[in-house]
């Protein structure tokens, strides 16, 4: 006579059997073969025919911001790709180097012809992540550059609102960073929004 634990045990057991037997299926998946022709040469290579082809050379300029990599950058560049383009999250380049607190990035962006306004989808700028991250020097290029020292995002804040924030930020600062910004805002005819509850 099978008792429950051995009924639920086993049923534990088919679950794990399920799940390896899909990880293993989702893991190795249909392979085909393919060949391409690189100048004279032809190359033969697997594709994986569940997964998305993957083009190892090609990085997105979002990657190389990422990893801060000017010459990539660059690179890019020359290909007349879109500095305002935003990724699945909705952060343009110049966000993402200003999140990273990249000066020497965001200057390039800037430089060349990145808009210092662009908006992700809740309508925050790089201003915004300048103020809320404490970065002065981020936020006196972006101010050099034209971006708007009152600009709203989809909760009213202003770049102001959220350098005076009393929470950290995106990454871990000192509140005493948020000072300068602060100042410099102000000096700039930043103002706080009327309309935030926060």
């Amino acid at each position: 006579m099978i008792d429950l634990y051995s009924i639920a045990l086993m049923k534990l057991l088919k679950i794990q059997l399920t799940f390896i037997i899909l990880i293993t299926i989702n893991g190795i998946g249909c392979r085909t073969i393919t060949k391409k022709e690189y100048g004279n040469k032809e190359k033969t290579t697997f594709v994986w025919e569940n997964q998305l082809s993957v083009d190892l050379d090609e990085i997105s300029v979002h990657s190389a911001v990422e990893q801060g990599d000017m010459a990539k950058i660059r690179e890019l560049m020359k290909k007349n790709i879109s500095l305002d383009e935003k990724n699945e999250f909705g952060i343009t380049p110049l966000q993402l180097a200003t999140v990273k607190g990249n000066l020497e990035v965001v200057k390039l962006l800037l430089k060349s012809g990145a808009d210092p306004d662009g908006q992700n989808f809740s309508k925050q700028t790089p201003l915004h992540f300048a103020a809320m991250n404490g970065f002065e020097q981020i936020a006196k290029q972006l101010i050099l550059s034209g971006a708007n020292v009152n600009s709203i995002d989809d909760e009213y804040w202003t770049p102001l609102n959220c350098a005076m924030w009393k929470g950290k930020g995106i990454i871990n600062i000192k509140l005493s960073k948020k000072k300068k910004v602060i100042e410099l805002l102000i000096r700039n005819g930043g103002k706080l929004s009327e309309l935030t509850n926060h």
